[in-house]
C-alpha cells in the first residue's frame, strides 16, 4: 500500500476516534430521547454535514420522524395473574385494547445454527407472545 494511502487511513481513523469521543462524551448525556444532549449531538452532526455536503431534505440536514416515548401502564392495562410492577408495554406497542391467551417465549430467540429456538413447540396463532427483554 502506498505511503499516502497509509497516512490517509491513519488520519481517517484518528478523525473517527475523535468524532466518537465527542458523541460519547458526558456533554451529550447519552443522547437519550428528549434530552438536551441529543439536540447537542444533532447540532454537532449537522455542523459536520454542512462542512462538506448539501442538504438532503429540502433545505435541511434533518429528517423529521415520530418516536413513541414515555410508555407506561395506564388505567385498564393489566395481565391476568401478573403483578403490575412485573411488566410494562414496550415503546413499539400499539395503543389499542387487545386480549388473548399468553404464550411465554423466553427471550424470543431463534438461532438455528446454535440449535436454539425459544419458539420451538409453541403455537402463537391467536395468542399474545410474552417475552423477556435484553438477552440471556
Amino acid at each position: 500500500m502506498p505511503v499516502i494511502h497509509v497516512l490517509l487511513a491513519i488520519s481517517l481513523a484518528q478523525q473517527f476516534q475523535q468524532d466518537a469521543k465527542i458523541l460519547a462524551s458526558d456533554r451529550m448525556e447519552g443522547r437519550g430521547l428528549g434530552t438536551q444532549g441529543i439536540e447537542r449531538a444533532a447540532d454537532w452532526i449537522e455542523g459536520q454535514l454542512r462542512a462538506t455536503l448539501k442538504p438532503a431534505f429540502r433545505d435541511s440536514y434533518r429528517q423529521p420522524f415520530r418516536v413513541k416515548t414515555g410508555v407506561a401502564l395506564a388505567d385498564g392495562n393489566r395481565l391476568a395473574s401478573v403483578d403490575d410492577k412485573d411488566w410494562t408495554p414496550l415503546g413499539m406497542s400499539s395503543s389499542a385494547p387487545f386480549h388473548g391467551q399468553l404464550a411465554f417465549v423466553g427471550y424470543g430467540i431463534a438461532a438455528p445454527p446454535l440449535n436454539y429456538d425459544d419458539f420451538a413447540g409453541i403455537d402463537l396463532k391467536g395468542k399474545v407472545a410474552l417475552m423477556l427483554r435484553y438477552e440471556p
